[in-house]
């Protein structure tokens, strides 16, 4: 009897524990030490820069140093995007000028590059399987 408990825990654990992995975001190129990084992870191009339309947000435990900070999300298995933001003065909200110019930092997954606005998703996306994975990225101001 116990045999059979112990391979249906076995059975029922494994699958759980195999559906997730953590992908630490190396946050690089900060312009300071103050305030939070978010990063905002989306998984449908149709809602890639849609504002609250993430699916995680995660952000730093520790103090930023070294005008980097690392920040783990656990992922499901799946194919996502990422988009950092440096909130300096901790208000939650990515801040804009007038023009609507960043005031404050931001990034994407794969460092990549907008022409006048947010990257293609495609261009953003990377894959997250059954192992813990780390990516980096460069902030820009």
């Amino acid at each position: 009897m116990k045999k059979i408990m112990l391979i249906a825990a076995v059975c029922f654990c494994l699958p759980a524990m195999a559906f997730s992995a953590d992908v630490t975001f190396v946050i690089k190129k900060l312009r300071n030490h103050k305030g939070t990084v978010l990063v905002y992870i989306y998984n449908d191009a149709s809602q890639w820069n849609d504002d609250g339309k993430w699916v995680a947000e995660c952000k730093n435990e520790k103090p930023l140093a070294n005008n980097q900070t690392r920040i783990v999300c656990t992922l499901e298995p799946g194919t996502y995007a990422a988009s950092p933001i440096h909130d300096e003065n901790n208000n939650n909200e990515f801040d804009v000028n007038f023009l609507g110019m960043p005031k404050e930092g931001y990034g994407f997954s794969n460092d990549a590059k907008g022409g006048a606005g947010w990257p293609l998703y495609k261009d953003a996306e990377f894959t997250v399987g059954s192992e813990d994975k780390e990516l980096i990225i460069h902030m820009s101001y």
